[in-house]
C-alpha cells in the first residue's frame, strides 16, 4: 500500500517536473508540451493543463493533425498523429483550444484586437482580411501597446475588462512588409502561407485594462450598407479619415454575437445562456461604432 502511494507521487513528480508552465489571459498554463510562443511562468498549481490523452470525445478532429478535447476549464487535451509538427498542434491548442477553455470558466472571447488607448482598451472587431492587425501594427508604430491580437478575453469584475493574451500579432506578408518588417526574420505560421508571427514584447500591455469602446472594421463592400443601415445617426470623420457610426441597439448585440470567438463551441445551454447575457451587458455598457473603411488597405 505504501509502495503503491509512493510510486503514484513519484510519478506525479516526475510529470510536473517535465512540465512547462506559462502565463496568457491571466490564466497559469502548465503544458507537457513546449509552448516557446508564450512568455514563461513560475507557479505551483495551474488554471489550466495540457496533455496529451486518447480522447473518446473530441470537440473537434483535424485531418492529417489529430483531435482535441477541452472536458472542463481545466483541462485541455489532445491525440496527434506521430507524424504531426508541435507547431500544427500548438495553433489549435492556442487558438480554439484556449479559446473553449476561457469561455467555460466564463470568460465572454470577441475575435478582434485590443489596443490600448489613455489607460483603457478598445477593440477592434472585424471579418477576416478587414485590417485588424494591421491597424494594431500601425498603432505600435504610433507608441502604443496592444493588449491581445486576434482573440479578445473579457472578464466581468462586474465591468468588463480585458484580459492580456500573447505577446505577438499575426500579419499577412503584404501587411508586415508595408509594416516595414523582414519577414526573413519572422517565424511562419503552421498551416497559414505567407502568414507571420511578430513579436511586440516591447509593445505588449501585461495588465487587465478596462474595456471602454468597440469598433467594427467591415468589408469594403460593406461601407454602403453599414452607412444605410446607421440609420439617422450621422457618420463622422475621425482624425484619420475615416467615417464611423454608433450602432443601433439592435446592431449591437448583432455584432457581439457575430464576432465571438468560437461561438459553435459553445456547448451546453448554461454557457450559451451566460454568453447571450454577458453580451446583453456589452451592447448597454460600452459604446460600439461601425467604422466606415478598409485599414489593411
Amino acid at each position: 500500500m505504501i509502495a503503491s502511494t509512493l510510486i503514484e507521487l513519484f510519478s506525479a513528480l516526475l510529470t510536473l517536473s517535465h512540465m512547462h508552465c506559462y502565463k496568457a489571459f491571466g490564466q497559469k498554463i502548465s503544458s507537457s508540451l513546449e509552448l516557446p510562443e508564450l512568455p514563461q511562468a513560475d507557479f505551483d498549481t495551474p488554471d489550466i493543463e495540457i496533455n496529451p490523452a486518447n480522447i473518446a470525445k473530441p470537440i473537434f478532429n483535424i485531418p492529417q493533425v489529430g483531435s482535441f478535447a477541452v472536458p472542463n476549464h481545466q483541462t485541455v487535451l489532445f491525440d496527434s498523429l506521430s507524424s504531426t509538427p508541435e507547431d500544427h498542434i500548438r495553433l489549435f491548442l492556442l487558438g480554439s483550444c484556449m479559446g473553449v477553455a476561457l469561455q467555460k470558466k466564463g470568460y465572454l472571447l470577441l475575435h478582434g484586437n485590443a489596443i490600448i488607448k489613455n489607460n483603457a482598451c478598445e477593440i477592434f472587431l472585424g471579418y477576416p482580411g478587414a485590417g485588424k492587425s494591421t491597424l494594431a501594427g500601425r498603432y505600435i508604430q504610433q507608441g502604443y501597446q496592444i493588449l491581445s491580437d486576434d482573440v479578445c478575453a473579457i472578464k466581468f469584475a462586474p465591468e468588463p475588462i480585458v484580459m492580456p493574451g500573447y505577446p505577438y500579432i499575426k500579419l499577412w506578408e503584404d501587411s508586415a512588409k508595408m509594416l516595414g518588417h523582414d519577414i526573413r526574420q519572422l517565424k511562419p505560421i503552421a498551416l497559414r502561407e505567407k502568414k507571420y508571427h511578430v513579436p511586440i514584447h516591447k509593445s505588449f500591455c501585461k495588465e487587465p485594462m478596462p474595456l471602454k469602446k468597440i469598433h467594427l472594421l467591415p468589408k469594403p463592400s460593406a461601407v454602403p450598407s453599414a452607412l444605410n443601415q446607421a440609420g439617422n445617426t450621422y457618420p463622422r470623420a475621425n482624425a484619420r479619415g475615416f467615417i464611423h457610426a454608433s450602432a443601433s441597439r439592435i446592431q449591437k448585440l448583432q455584432i457581439l454575437l457575430e464576432n465571438t470567438y468560437r461561438l459553435s463551441l459553445i456547448e451546453t445551454p448554461q454557457e450559451r445562456v451566460r454568453h447571450l447575457k454577458q453580451c446583453q451587458i456589452l451592447q448597454s455598457s460600452v459604446p460600439i461604432n461601425l467604422q466606415l473603411g478598409n485599414f489593411r488597405q
